[in-house]
């Protein structure tokens, strides 16, 4: 059976073809994973959606976008972590322009809020579908 392998014509066996194609297949797990390592929002993004999610007020989104002041739920995640982190974490958190769906602090934020946010829910604010 003749495949073509980076551009290359290959003639394989069956057993070496039907290897060939399920080396192929698209793992769900893996994509899912590669596509939140790499999501990112800005800081006004973030903002609006969690304040669209009742995780946040208005206020506080536009506060938190504008730098001025940092919300309730990321100042409560930020006050579980040691305290020589805390105040880098708190700079980071006002000044950031990007925020990554893996970030330490979006992790924490998730366990934080009562209830808690899913992970789909937080996918949905960087736009990962299922």
């Amino acid at each position: 059976m003749i495949k073509y392998v980076n551009g290359v014509e290959v003639e394989l066996t069956d057993s070496e073809a039907g290897t060939f194609e399920l080396s192929r297949v698209i793992d769900p797990v893996k994509l899912l994973a590669d596509r939140r390592s790499a999501a990112t929002v800005t800081r006004a993004e973030f903002a609006v959606g969690a304040a669209n999610a009742g995780w946040i007020t208005e206020t506080e989104a536009e506060e938190w976008g504008a730098g001025v002041s940092i919300p309730t739920i990321a100042a409560n995640a930020i006050f579980t972590l040691p305290e020589a982190d805390r105040f880098a974490m708190r700079m980071s958190v006002r000044t950031r322009q990007k925020i990554w769906r893996t970030d330490t602090l979006v992790l924490i934020l998730m366990a934080a809020q009562e209830p808690q946010v899913t992970v789909e829910q937080m996918d949905a604010i960087f736009g990962i579908g299922a």
